[in-house]
């Protein structure tokens, strides 16, 4: 074989090697970017609702002191947030986003529940449960999100909320 065509070949071959890393290192960055953000954007979905769930606690709670009626109709709980449509959900291992879908059966079954007691209670002990019931929502779905944002590698949420601490108005509340 003349050593012309020897270098050709062996020129194609190192380029196209060499073409397939760049695409693999290429695509490994591409996901990592994917798999952060997707973290990031189910962490917030997470915080965002025990946030919620802290707002309603307190709202529920003054209005509770006033002496109105401060349950919700049906026992709703505050509504979960939209899944974002934005993110690629395999991307991110499954022991992360199982606990995120399994929030949403339970926070229907905490509605079930708390409608059905609420046909055998009333008065503080009504009001008692509703709060104890939101409260525990919104610290599982704190923890989640941070559980969340650990798992990815990336940093705690920081929040700027004054003196406002949200997560001592669910534990004041929360049977844990």
């Amino acid at each position: 074989m003349p050593q012309g065509l020897l270098i050709a070949v062996a020129s194609g071959v190192l380029g196209a090697a060499l073409t397939q890393c760049l695409v693999w290192i290429r695509e490994a960055l591409t996901s990592r970017r994917s798999r952060h953000y997707s973290a990031l954007r189910l962490a917030l979905m997470c915080e965002h609702y025990a946030l919620d769930c802290a707002s309603d606690v307190e709202l529920r709670t003054d209005h509770h002191e006033e002496g109105n009626s401060i349950l919700p109709r049906g026992m709703k709980l505050p509504p979960l947030p939209d899944f974002p449509t934005d993110i690629e959900f395999r991307s991110l291992p499954a022991a992360l986003v199982e606990p995120v879908f399994s929030l949403a059966a339970e926070v229907r079954f905490s509605e079930s529940s708390l409608s059905y007691i609420s046909q055998h209670l009333d008065g503080e002990e009504l009001v008692d449960e509703y709060l104890a019931v939101v409260a525990k929502r919104g610290i599982q779905a704190w923890e989640l999100g941070k559980t969340i944002r650990k798992g990815a590698g990336l940093s705690e949420a920081v929040l700027n909320l004054g003196d406002w601490d949200f997560m001592a108005v669910m534990k004041q509340y929360s049977p844990d």
